[in-house]
């Protein structure tokens, strides 16, 4: 009953102003984002106090969540750590290896909630084998041991994001299959289509930036996903219609949904291809709406409230964002 719905992010992209908009979150649980553009102005530190209620937000259900279930919850609730731990290596990253200048970025972390990931420590690495020292001791430290010692040559942090993806979206896979024969299911559909929605993701980014050789692809996709299979997704890579492979399996519902490309340009396909990731969503959200709608007592409860929360996050973050460069309501309201 808590969560803001649709017509209450209409309001604030219609709202006049960056202030105005933010001045809607009283009253909600996002009230603390008030007060502090209030004493700042700064909307990065808007954005930090909107993740942090996320965090305390999700973190909560600890207190309902059955014993059988809770290693699933806590698996999910990773991503805020995982988040923080990419960050701050991106900070070390733009630090060491690019040589720009990070001070006005660092303060923008959620730490103080996340003590897990050492992200100080992290950041003030000096190179890649004292970032990977620092880790060594973490759960993280075997992931990203290999992928850090190609950072500096490849002048990418690509490998090891999807290193520590693979660890996230395995991990939940690993527990949602020890979960009784229903959740199972249930928690198994939604990671499969979260699965997916990364892996266009990635798609998309590798045909975009990375220009990856075949023996490269494997490693580079997620498994578990739910509808698209690591087969059809190397078909679309090695495509020159990559999204016709895809649409090929997700069928006509969706297929009516995808603009034709005009010829065969390389861009034109590339901005096709970048629509499959809001096809994906639509699938997730008829997933949550599947689980709510469903015998309340199983893990799709659960799992609706985690993604409904840290949608509800994303749209917040969108308006204001899109606010502060002075979009048009009606583009914004289709952002949410």
């Amino acid at each position: 009953s808590k969560l803001l719905d649709r017509k209450f992010f209409e309001e604030m992209a219609r709202a006049r102003s960056v202030s105005e908009s933010i001045g809607l979150l009283v009253g909600t649980r996002y009230a603390a984002v008030v007060e502090t553009y209030r004493a700042t102005g700064d909307l990065k530190l808007c954005e930090l106090e909107v993740t942090r209620v996320e965090h305390e937000t999700l973190t909560r259900l600890d207190r309902y969540v059955p014993d059988s279930v809770r290693p699933f919850a806590q698996a999910l609730l990773r991503d805020h750590e995982l988040t923080l731990l990419k960050n701050a290596i991106r900070l070390w990253f733009e630090r060491v290896i690019r040589g720009r200048v990070i001070d006005d970025k660092v303060a923008y972390l959620l730490r103080e909630e996340l003590s897990g990931v050492p992200a100080d420590a992290i950041i003030n690495a000096t190179d890649a084998d004292d970032l990977a020292n620092t880790l060594k001791n973490t759960e993280y430290g075997s992931i990203v041991a290999a992928p850090l010692h190609n950072v500096a040559e490849r002048q990418s942090l690509f490998d090891l994001e999807v290193a520590l993806d693979r660890y996230f979206y395995g991990g939940l896979i690993a527990t949602a299959r020890k979960l009784s024969r229903t959740d199972s299911a249930i928690a198994l559909r939604v990671v499969g289509v979260l699965v997916d929605i990364q892996n266009a993701n990635w798609i998309v980014r590798m045909k975009t930036f990375h220009q990856l050789e075949e023996t490269q692809l494997a490693a580079s996709i997620l498994p578990g996903g739910a509808l698209i299979s690591e087969k059809q997704l190397a078909a679309a890579y090695k495509s020159d219609r990559p999204l016709d492979p895809i649409l090929e399996v997700l069928g006509p519902r969706f297929q009516a949904t995808v603009p034709t490309s005009s010829g065969d340009a390389e861009s034109s396909q590339l901005r096709r291809l970048a629509l499959l990731e809001e096809i994906l969503r639509e699938v997730l959200d008829h997933e949550i709406r599947r689980a709510l709608g469903g015998y309340p007592f199983t893990i799709g409860t659960i799992v609706a409230y985690f993604l409904l929360v840290r949608g509800e996050v994303q749209s917040i973050l969108s308006v204001l964002n899109a606010k502060a460069y002075d979009l048009a309501a009606e583009r914004i309201e289709g952002l949410i």
